[in-house]
């Protein structure tokens, strides 16, 4: 695969700051890279580090020669499964998190990102 452009890079970056915000991450960083690995099942992986507050995406070869609205949908899908998979990584080392704190930050973020209001 050839390597992310500046331009892509900071297009797809941009997209993800943009939205992390609603899905209650918006104090983590985010890192792209590609990778050569050839795997049918997707076209990107997420992978948290809940120590360093990084998440850590993987485009896949075929990500690239997909449509622009399914890039898109593949980044916000990726953001989604780091955001559950941190509070999985969470309730691992402290049993007192819960769903409702991820649930919780996700209206947060809709709140003060997009408007909204919940009662």
């Amino acid at each position: 695969m050839a390597e992310l452009t500046k331009e892509q890079q900071k297009k797809y970056l941009k997209f993800l700051d943009d939205y992390k915000q609603y899905v209650g991450l918006s104090d983590w960083n985010i890192l792209l890279c590609t990778t050569t690995k050839n795997d049918s099942s997707c076209m990107a992986e997420a992978e948290p580090n809940i120590y360093e507050k990084r998440i850590n995406i993987t485009l896949m070869d075929s990500f690239l020669s997909a449509s622009e609205k399914n890039q898109t949908n593949i980044l916000f899908h990726e953001l989604l499964h780091a955001r559950v998979c941190i509070k999985e990584k969470l309730v691992e080392e402290h049993s007192d998190i819960e769903e409702e704190h991820m649930v919780n930050d996700i209206v947060r973020g809709f709140e003060e990102h997009a408007g909204l209001e919940f009662d």
